[in-house]
This record gives structure tokens, sequence and C-alpha cells, in this order.
């Protein structure tokens, strides 16, 4: 079997949260990073090497020339991925090709535990009598260092490091990070004593400096939401949605924004403050409640035709069914004329479709209702709804189980709704109250260091 070089590796290092792995490859050939297609043995990596170390990084060689190697899951010479405009473009997997001598293999960022897990093929490796095996990276390189940590484990077993300061915590954090047990024990002391000071915004930072720590990560995100909950604010709860879309927590956020701001509908009890929640938060549970309570308020408006207007009752009626269906057209259109996205036209089209439904049920006989209803554009409108309709019922369907889609679908709901309160015709009590909660929640913020109040 034809071998594509010989990798050998020299040695170990980490500097800054940087991994070198020093190499000599005594072989010109071709490399990829790892293969994860049929295991065709023309990466740096085993395919056995786990699914967590596919990170890009880069190549170093001794003049100090650099290439990037970048993992591509599917077939190895084929691929698709968005270009800088958005578009979807083919692209062809980049081969290297490498002369032989001394490389090495720089890491950034990536976790030194997943560095530990990777076996370099078998096809680059070699001793010294000829024999092909797997490098073993771990038991090379890492046996030593498992002492010195252990020696330092024992140290800080000695102290009571909890009563240290977090500042102070962080500094043996850097000076230790190469120790991974180490980490994790200053890691999970740190955060011990950031949960006590109920702040949010300090347990925000934590997530973001220790991302790494998924386990920590979920306790302080926990802790976070719970916080949140005590406030029980719209602001709260998209904040929230904006920073942790793919946490478990993400669907409950939503679902409590929808109901805080039905609730703040209902109490303004108006056609336009029922019409200011449908627009923003289509998806919501409330809606059909929503489009009931409004369509009764406007069956009282639209059905009102006087003391004078029994001996015209039927130029009346023909009246209040041109306004309506003019109403209704100005709504549906609203999203064609602004150029609004699929996502923040559905509430419109929900709007418009109710006032058509009255106008159905209220004005069958008016020569403006019979006119339209037989028009290409009603029937354009149903085809419209419908569709829309169609893709909220399969992203809800979608959504269970799935944290991708999860975090897409919360985005694009808190997106929809920020959307829709900066629109001059949104209710004014509804984005009154929406405003004064987001200032309130920007000022909690801004006093991050007096913790939650």
């Amino acid at each position: 079997m034809k071998k594509n070089g010989i990798l050998q590796v020299n040695s170990i290092q980490w500097l800054d949260g940087i991994t070198y792995l020093n190499i000599t490859i005594t072989s010109s050939g071709n490399f990829w990073y790892r293969d994860s297609y049929k295991c065709t043995q023309r990466g740096f990596f085993t395919c056995k090497s786990g699914y967590n170390v596919d990170y890009q990084f880069k190549l170093r060689d001794s003049s100090g020339k650099e290439y990037v190697i970048k993992h591509v899951d599917g077939y190895p010479r084929r691929y698709t991925e968005k270009n800088d405009e958005g578009k979807i473009v083919k692209r062809r997997r980049e081969l290297v090709e490498l002369n032989a001598g001394t490389y090495d293999l720089v890491f950034t960022d990536v976790p030194k535990q997943n560095i530990k897990d990777l076996d370099l093929y078998e096809d680059f490796c070699g001793n010294t009598d000829g024999q092909w095996s797997v490098c073993d990276i771990e038991t090379q390189y890492f046996d030593e260092e498992q002492a010195e940590q252990q020696a330092i484990l024992d140290y800080l077993a000695q102290y009571n490091i909890a009563t240290l300061s977090v500042d102070t915590l962080k500094e043996l954090h850097g000076m230790y990070r190469k120790y991974d047990r180490v980490t994790v024990l200053l890691e999970n002391t740190i955060l011990e004593r950031i949960l006590q000071t109920n702040s949010i915004e300090k347990l925000h930072q934590y997530n973001l400096q220790f991302k790494s720590n998924h386990e920590m990560i979920s306790t302080s995100t926990e802790k976070i939401f719970s916080l949140i909950k005590t406030k029980d604010s719209v602001a709260g709860y998209e904040w929230f949605i904006s920073q942790y879309s793919s946490s478990k927590w993400a669907i409950e956020a939503l679902k409590r924004t929808h109901e805080i701001m039905y609730s703040n509908a209902a109490q303004l009890n108006t056609i336009t403050s029922y019409n200011t929640f449908i627009i923003n938060y289509p998806t919501a549970s409330q809606v059909k409640l929503a489009l009931s309570k409004s369509m009764s308020i406007e069956k009282v408006i639209y059905t009102d035709f006087g003391l004078l207007s029994f001996f015209n009752i039927d130029k009346e009626k023909e009246k209040k069914a041109r306004k309506l269906l003019i109403k209704a057209k100005q709504i549906e259109r609203y999203p064609v004329d602004n150029k609004l996205s699929n996502e923040n036209k559905v509430g419109y089209l929900l709007v418009a479709d109710r006032m058509y439904k009255l106008l159905q049920q209220e004005f069958d006989e008016a020569d403006a209702t019979l006119r339209h209803l037989e028009s290409k554009e009603f029937k354009d409108f149903v085809k419209d709804l419908n569709s829309s309709l169609d893709r909220i019922q399969s992203t809800l369907d979608k959504i269970d189980n799935n944290s991708r889609r999860t975090a897409s679908y919360v985005q694009e709901s808190i997106a929809v709704s920020k959307k829709g309160f900066s629109d001059a015709s949104a209710d004014r009590g509804m984005s009154e109250y929406y405003l004064k909660k987001h200032r309130e929640w920007e000022k909690l913020m801004h006093n991050k260091d007096h913790g939650y109040q």
C-alpha cells in the first residue's frame, strides 16, 4: 500500500490558549485535515478522533509560512457554504501539498482535552524499526503534565480557595489554564462565588469567558433565567432570548413574553391593541383569542347604523361594507408596500383575514363584498395567507427537540416584535409599555455592579 508520507510528533506546548504540536514530515505528500467520508486516509487525523475536535487550525513551517487547514463534513473534495453575500456556492475542499520538514500545528482556543483526543493517521506515524502505528499523543506527552497537575491540585486543596476573590481566582485560572482539571476546579469555584451575587451581568460575563465549560454554563444560564423570571419583564425575556436562544429555557421565555403582551393588549381592550399583538406575535397561542375579541369590538362598530338608518338600511350597509373593505385592503397591502419579510407580514394577513370574514358575515349581500370575493386579488390573498400559516405550523412542528430550529424560531419572533413596535401604526399604549420595560431593563443592566435588585 502506497504511503502518503511519514509524520512524527516531536513535542507539544501550550501558551496563552494556543496549542503548538511540533511535527516532522519525513517525506512530501498531500494532506487534508481529516476525512469524514469513508476514512480515505488522506488527512492528518484518523476518523476515530472524536467529532468534538473538528476545529480549523493553522500549519506553520520553519520559515513562518502558514497554511489554514479546515475540516468540512461530507464528501472530502466538494462542499457548499455561504459566501460574503450570503449566497450558497460550491467549493472544492483544499488539499495542502507539503514538503518534508518540521512544522507546527497551531490550535487556537481549542480545549486541551480535545487535543488529547486526536489520533494521527497511522499512514503518517512511524517508529525507528519501521513498524506503523497510530501516534498516541496523550501517552507520549501528557504523563508528565498529569503529575504536575496533581501537585497543583494537592497544593490548592490545602487552602480554602472559595474565600479568594473572583479576581484572584481568575488570575490563578490564567496561570494554570494548561491543566484541565485545575481550570475546571477554578471555574466551578468562580461560578459559586458569582452565583451568590445574583447579578445577571456577572453571570453572563462568566458564560462568555468560560464558554467551553458546558456543565457550568448550563448552571449559570439556569440561574440567569430564574433571576429574569423574578423580574418578569418582557424586556428581560427578550434579552435572554437574544443571548441564549439555543438554551432549553428560550421557548419558556418567549411564551411568557406572549402572555405578558397579550395581558397588556387585553387590558387596553381596543381593536388597535389586539391588532398590534397579532401583528407582533403571530405565532402566539393567544392569537386566536385576540382575533375573536377584536372581531367582537369591530362588529359593534361596523354594524351600528344609527337611529335614522332604518329607512335607508341598504345604503348604510353598503357604506359600512366599503369602509370595512378599504380598511382591510390597507392592512393587507401594508407588508407589500413596505417590503416586509415573510415573518413580518404574517400578522397583517391575519388581521386582514379577520376583517374579510366580518365582511362576509355581516355584509354578504353588499356589492362591495361580492365584487371583492370574486376578484383575483382576494384569491391571491387567501393563497398567500394559507402559505404563511403552513410555514408557521411547519416551524412549530419542527422546533421540538431541535435546538437549532428553536434558536432560529425564537430569534425571528423577537425580531418581528421589535420591528412591529417601531412602526408608527402600533398601538400607543402597548408601545409605551414596551419601551418603558426596555428602559427599565437597560437601567438595571447599567447598574450591574449592584447586583440584581
